[in-house]
């Protein structure tokens, strides 16, 4: 992979690092000729995702470095500025925010400096003072009367937040995402993390990233309801905001239960919309989706197959591309697929029997796998789309119609909504399958009598579609 500009390794190592020379005018009075900064990752595990995210922390860093060199006014600059260069200083010298909070101390000699009213060990300040020497010069600077530059101020900033429990907090509101993002695993590199933290980002784009005060709690909830307004005037539906607020809400509950910010974080009114009119895929497009799909090949078999398995599962293609090997019994008596890898929600977890192309879809399912997992989720949804068009002719319909079509094909067929939420992975905990019946072998789960039952519920949702390709459907004689 050829690297992004002022990305490159030094010397006969394999970690990457940004660098990038100091405009020329800045030579007269800083020594330095070129900024380097450290990205923390090889060559052989760097993704394009990955390099961005850190060739734009690095940027960042290097624009700050800039304005320090051409400014030392301490006015110049704001609280997330300061906080970001404070950060950049301990991250330099291998150190971490409150690393000195807590230091071990001989008790019978803290006894003895209790009586005395005399210091005779090392304290919080003494290790602080240990990895950050030059805040003696600091200090002697203050005592002097002098005006203390940008440098000395980050400086003084990063000794106190090593051993001060308030100076360890983080300072401003956009310095909290990455701790809530780390306790809950987000991979803000991946592309639902991405995703997710786009949200959050967009919320403090309304809100503002202002320092953390007393003040706060208002600023939090001043920005919350322009953020519920802000989507309400461009359309988005009140369960999709609700559904972008959680984590923003959860971070910052988080901070505040961590570092006791004492926040009582309200959610906003959201206004509830009216429920849009679902597409469902009529019958006789039914019949002309199936008969298209099983007579296609190349490689638009792979989105064919996916297109199977979302109209007779309710799947979606983000279920689908989590499929493994050994989760598909499709040659089996009873064929069916095993989904319980990282779903929306456990009731998602589910077993879905397959009546409809059961040849087809184990020809090509290993294809469309490779498909779903090298391309981008807007490839699969234009991909789907087009077919849907192709085979019925009807521009409106997308991959989220087949899940509603398979609603409307159980209620017209009689099926049990029992049934219907097993199979659909719908929720609701009386229906759909434990986490130990998910952990059976698929050879075991095939053979219980819920799955045979569900088979035969199955046929039932699908008897409309079942007639004309007879002989590529599963016949259940058992129980």
């Amino acid at each position: 992979m050829k690297l992004p500009r002022y990305v490159r390794t030094i010397g006969n190592s394999d970690r990457l690092h940004y660098q990038r020379d100091y405009p020329t005018k800045l030579r007269l009075y800083f020594p330095k000729k070129t900024f380097s900064y450290p990205l923390d990752l090889k060559v052989s595990e760097a993704t394009e995702s990955k390099l961005a995210k850190a060739i734009a922390r690095a940027s960042e860093a290097y624009e700050l470095q800039i304005k320090m060199i051409e400014n030392s006014d301490p006015d110049a600059f704001g609280a997330s500025e300061l906080d970001m260069a404070v950060t950049e200083f301990l991250r330099k010298r291998q150190l971490s925010r409150g690393q000195h909070l807590k230091v071990a101390k001989d008790l019978d000699v803290s006894a003895e400096e209790e009586r005395l009213k005399q210091q005779l060990q090392a304290h919080e300040e003494d290790y602080s003072d240990m990895v950050i020497p030059e805040f003696d010069d600091v200090v002697d600077k203050y005592n002097r009367g002098e005006k203390l530059t940008f440098e000395d101020r980050v400086t003084a900033e990063a000794w106190t937040s090593l051993h001060n429990r308030a100076k360890a907090k983080p300072k401003t509101l956009s310095s909290l995402w990455s701790d809530y993002a780390a306790s809950k695993g987000i991979d803000t590199s991946s592309r639902e993390g991405k995703r997710i933290t786009n949200r959050w980002k967009r919320w403090l784009a309304m809100a503002g990233n202002v320092a953390i005060s007393n003040a706060t709690l208002d600023h939090i909830h001043d920005g919350l309801d322009a953020y519920v307004a802000n989507r309400v005037a461009e359309g988005v539906s009140g369960a999709s905001i609700r559904r972008e607020l959680n984590d923003i809400v959860a971070c910052l509950r988080y901070a505040s239960k961590r570092y006791r910010f004492s926040w009582v974080i309200e959610r906003p009114d959201v206004p509830k919309s009216k429920p849009k009119q679902r597409v469902v895929i009529k019958r006789s497009e039914q019949l002309q989706l199936v008969d298209y799909c099983v007579s296609t090949s190349g490689s638009e078999a792979s989105v064919a197959a996916c297109v199977l398995l979302m109209l007779q599962g309710a799947m979606m293609p983000s279920e689908i591309k989590r499929l493994t090997p050994e989760r598909l019994r499709l040659s089996g008596e009873l064929p069916l697929l095993l989904v319980d890898g990282e779903t929306k929600t456990n009731a998602r977890k589910r077993v879905v029997p397959i009546v409809l192309g059961v040849e087809f879809i184990a020809e090509h399912l290993p294809k469309a796998l490779e498909w779903l997992n090298s391309t981008t989720e807007s490839n699969h949804s234009h991909k789907i789309k087009k077919l849907l068009y192709v085979a019925t002719g009807n521009d409106r319909l997308t991959g989220h119609c087949c899940r509603h079509t398979f609603k409307a094909n159980c209620d017209s067929n009689g099926v049990s909504p029992t049934a219907a939420a097993t199979i659909a992975g719908w929720s609701g905990r009386e229906v759909g399958f434990s986490e130990n019946m998910l952990n059976y072998g698929t050879d075991s789960l095939a053979q219980t009598e819920v799955v045979a039952n569900l088979f035969k519920e199955s046929q039932k949702i699908h008897q409309h579609l079942l007639k004309p390709i007879a002989a590529n459907v599963v016949d259940i004689k058992r129980a």
